[in-house]
């Protein structure tokens, strides 16, 4: 090469730039592999988390939720002349 025989450093320089990039760029898609093939796992959540959410939901959801036996036709309590569905 014309650059070897008048700048032996600058020839290295730029080779050792030039492999540090593909380094860099071979770690990116790899990664990027990784973490596509992670987001297709469909990771439910914990019996425990889904636990809590359930006695959250349930608990901010008391107060209006009706009494009674299960079937019955029941009204829900409400705090004013609001209708479930207009139609």
């Amino acid at each position: 090469m014309v650059i070897d025989n008048f700048f032996p450093e600058l020839a290295t320089a730029i080779l050792a730039l030039v492999l540090t990039g593909i380094v860099l760029i071979a770690c990116v898609m790899i990664g990027g592999r990784w973490v596509r093939r992670l987001a297709r796992h469909e990771l439910g959540p914990t019996k425990h988390t889904m636990h809590v959410e359930n006695q959250r939901l349930r608990k901010a959801l008391r107060p209006i939720l009706p009494e009674g036996q299960s079937g019955e036709t029941t009204v829900a309590k409400r705090g004013g002349d609001e209708t479930v569905a207009d139609g």
